[in-house]
């Protein structure tokens, strides 16, 4: 390992430790069997049995020293991170599953979870992350695209198809792709990049639908507040948004165009990867 990289995985490593003592928790890897079963129980207690991995699969994940992560606060679990190599468009880690449980959302936990998944990648030489997350939901696209820096590099429409959990039930399950380059800056400022360009929904009397304009640098995508409320109060008007950011992020990534930023209304277009 050269000088440069031995000072990047250092500096991973504090970092990882820093976020995980602001959040008061400790993130360790699972590598042992008899642990096993705190991943599944995190796994059911975040999204339900429909997604717990048989414990077989999750020993052979560890044995193989795949990315099998937990989050404890004071010897209690309250989170989860789980990641395999994939080579598709050169070597990454794949974050399959990052969870936390309902009561410890939003006091770090998740992000002293994806700090040590990125330590851990550093440390054997892997440098870039892959996830999928669901582009209606703005917490998620704020954490990855402003707290982390990750980039958008694809659009998958219905991706996972019928799911039956506790946050997909009855949902078109689309996921847009990103990329974290670990060796990149951290934090991207939201007000890097300003919309400038028409809205790509309209929002009318009938509903949100897909506007005419075409995306270009600085187009806007709106974005619904409190989306899964929404799906709880009013299906129909949560399909309606579905449709239409589902077809303006479709179109913005067949033009060659990304997801560049979210602001307080929605996505901001950019240019693509080159």
């Amino acid at each position: 390992m050269d000088h440069v990289a031995t000072e990047l995985v250092a500096a991973a490593n504090a970092e990882s430790m820093k976020a995980q003592d602001t959040a008061g928790v400790l993130v360790g890897k699972v590598s042992d069997s008899d642990a096993l079963p705190v991943v599944q129980e995190l796994m059911d207690a975040i999204w339900g049995p429909a997604v717990v991995l048989p414990r077989n699969v999750l020993r052979a994940l560890a044995s193989a020293g795949s990315c099998v992560m937990v989050a404890e606060r004071r010897g209690v679990p309250v989170g989860f991170a789980l990641g395999f190599l994939g080579w598709d468009g050169g070597l990454h880690l794949h974050s399959h599953q990052v969870g936390v449980i309902t009561s410890e959302r939003g006091t770090g936990v998740g992000l002293a979870l994806k700090f040590a998944q990125r330590a851990l990648c550093l440390t054997n030489g892997v440098k870039e992350i892959r996830w999928t997350f669901d582009p209606i939901l703005r917490a998620n696209a704020t954490f990855n695209l402003t707290r982390l820096g990750a980039r958008v590099i694809g659009f998958y429409p219905n991706h996972y198809g019928s799911r039956v959990d506790a946050f997909n039930t009855g949902d078109v399950t689309d996921r847009v792709m990103v990329s974290w380059n670990l060796r990149g800056a951290l934090d991207v400022s939201p007000s890097a990049l300003g919309a400038s360009g028409e809205a790509l929904i309209a929002l009318g009397e009938e509903g949100p639908h897909r506007s005419t304009a075409l995306p270009v640098e600085g187009s806007l995508i709106p974005l619904p507040l409190r989306y899964h409320d929404l799906r709880s109060n009013s299906p129909a008007l949560a399909d309606a948004w579905r449709v239409a950011v589902g077809r303006a992020v479709g179109d913005t990534l067949d033009a060659g165009l990304t997801l560049a930023a979210i602001g307080a209304e929605g996505y901001v277009v950019g240019a693509g990867l080159p």
